[in-house]
């Protein structure tokens, strides 16, 4: 999510140069991203791990994610992975409910329900 911060063309040449190669493109979202701004130092940011939101949040973040993404020009991703290995009971669900598959990222802390 970091073209929320420093907007969407870096993360096209990422993609660009990832598909060049023959690679895929899938979704690995840190959510701190969501919060931060390039002008404010590092002084402010979203909460660090995808545990620490709760199913509704989890899943504005994982439209909000996939939008940029495929903006960005990736093709729509159909595998996850919680930055950090955060991803939690509320997890799957989301996922399951956007049609992506998880990778291994399991969070230890039961949700936040």
């Amino acid at each position: 999510m970091p073209a929320l911060v420093f907007g969407i063309d870096p993360v096209r040449r990422m993609v660009e140069t990832i598909l060049a190669a023959g690679q895929e493109v899938q979704l690995h979202i840190h959510p701190n991203w969501r919060g931060a701004d390039e002008s404010d130092r590092k002084t402010r940011y979203g909460r660090f791990q995808l545990h620490e939101y709760g199913a509704d949040e989890q899943r504005d973040l994982l439209v909000t994610a996939t939008e940029l993404l495929v903006a960005a020009g990736a093709p729509p991703p159909i595998a996850f992975r919680a930055g950090s290995y955060s991803a939690n009971d509320d997890t799957l669900p989301t996922m399951a409910a956007r049609r992506r598959s998880a990778a291994s990222g399991w969070h230890r802390r039961r949700s936040r329900r």
